[in-house]
């Protein structure tokens, strides 16, 4: 489990190449769910103009963020990109809180890999350490409540 209430993540580029996935029970290859899901939000932005933002099958809902990343390219220039992050819930679960903790997680992504995302279509493996990142921004925020508690 991701956080308290995610049960899978993926990090995607716009064009949906995966740049990071965690996921308890593949069932899908990732750059299959990549494909899938750039060419669901293109369908989507044609037929609706927005961007799809969650879908539900059964009691798993799906939630998706399409957030741009500012990145300085060269000196004085700025280049934004768009990733798309996908997390997976119960449908019981308030979608602010799934929202909120999928915009930390990107925040997190963001923060651990300014200078690789300048680069990343060369080296998609640098991107596997996340899971350590991510297991330890948890483990932190379980110490952080205890001590506010105990």
């Amino acid at each position: 489990m991701i956080s308290k209430n995610i049960n899978d993540i993926w990090i995607l580029s716009k064009s949906g190449t995966m740049l990071y996935s965690q996921v308890q029970n593949p069932s899908l290859e990732d750059h299959l769910f990549g494909a899938l899901m750039s060419a669901l939000n293109t369908f989507v932005e044609q037929v609706a103009n927005t961007n799809l933002t969650k879908f539900e099958l059964g009691t798993i809902r799906y939630t998706i963020s399409i957030l741009e990343h500012k990145m300085e390219v060269e000196a004085n220039e700025e280049m934004n990109e768009e990733f798309i992050f996908v997390a997976t819930s119960s449908n019981k679960i308030k979608e602010d809180q799934i929202n909120n903790q999928l915009q930390n997680i990107a925040n997190l992504f963001f923060e651990n890999f300014k200078s690789e995302l300048k680069h990343w279509e060369l080296h998609l493996d640098t991107f596997n350490k996340f899971g350590e990142i991510l297991e330890k921004s948890l483990q932190d925020s379980i110490k952080n409540f205890q001590t506010a508690f105990w």
